[in-house]
């Protein structure tokens, strides 16, 4: 999940994942073999289907399929649980771009200093007062005031 409200279990993570699998191992190993890995049962079921037939896939082991479609079924209802009971419930964020920034797209831009260099402070400049030059030498003016 990639919301970054929701806490990050940082290096808990590892041993969260190990302890989960080896519960699923433990709990179904000896009744279904614990495939909880495709890999792993499905490349042993494919060899035996070239070497016996068709009795790999079925009788006995008719449950073939559960490895190849269950993560992703899986998948999709935790993100539907995730979307419908955590994240609907966290409140609204406030957003500060707001405020802080001014719109581009007014086609509009106010140079800050109050130095007379090229504006008076809060003077607003249209896109077309604006070329190379202007913005190098305000870069350079900038650059003496800092040092």
């Amino acid at each position: 999940v990639t919301d970054k409200r929701n806490a990050n279990p940082g290096g808990a993570a590892p041993l969260l994942i190990g302890l989960a699998a080896c519960t699923i191992g433990l709990s179904y190993g000896a009744n279904g073999g614990g495939a909880i890995n495709p890999a792993r049962d499905l490349g042993p079921r494919l060899f035996s289907l070239i070497m016996f037939g068709s009795e790999a896939l079925h009788g006995s082991a008719h449950f073939f399929w559960i490895p190849l479609v269950a993560p992703l079924v899986g998948g999709v209802i935790g993100a539907l649980c995730y979307l419908f009971v955590i994240s609907a419930h966290w409140p609204e964020e406030e957003t500060k771009i707001e405020e802080e920034y001014q719109k581009v797209s007014d086609g509009v831009s106010i140079f800050p200093f109050s130095n007379n260099y090229f504006t008076i402070q809060g003077e607003i400049i249209n896109d077309e007062n604006i070329n190379v030059e202007m913005i190098r030498t305000t870069s350079e003016i900038q650059r003496q005031e800092f040092y």
